[in-house]
């Protein structure tokens, strides 16, 4: 120890230090269509605008650009001409990515189902 009382430690190489960190895997339940749609997003009072960067059949990654609220657990409505109005909670977020799982409405289940069948018909 250091006669100021700060402890001193050898240097450990990079490479040991990161191998011993856990390496954090995204379990992906459902495929996801990656996608660039801009979209303006409203959830308890915050307006903003977002990106969709990916989607499935139960939600979606978006990114927000500017201002970034804290987001997990509040309802999320998205709103875009490539993907109309859609409802959702948001149950992560990483930085300015933010996770929601659509709602179970018939109107939303329906503009999905016609958002991946004409993906199948153009792909």
């Amino acid at each position: 120890m250091h006669k100021n009382g700060i402890r001193h430690y050898a240097p450990v190489p990079g490479a040991t230090a990161f191998g011993k960190l856990k390496q954090r895997t995204q379990e992906v339940r459902e495929p996801r269509e990656v996608c660039a749609f801009p979209v303006k997003l409203e959830a308890d009072g915050f307006s903003g605008e977002a990106e969709i960067v990916n989607m499935s059949r139960s939600g979606m990654a978006i990114r927000i650009l500017g201002k970034l609220p804290h987001l997990p657990g509040h309802r999320i409505t998205v709103s875009g001409s490539g993907v109309g109005v859609l409802n959702g909670t948001a149950r992560w977020q990483r930085g300015h990515e933010v996770g929601v799982q659509f709602d179970s409405l018939t109107n939303t289940k329906a503009r999905l189902k016609a958002y991946f069948g004409f993906l199948k018909r153009k792909g």
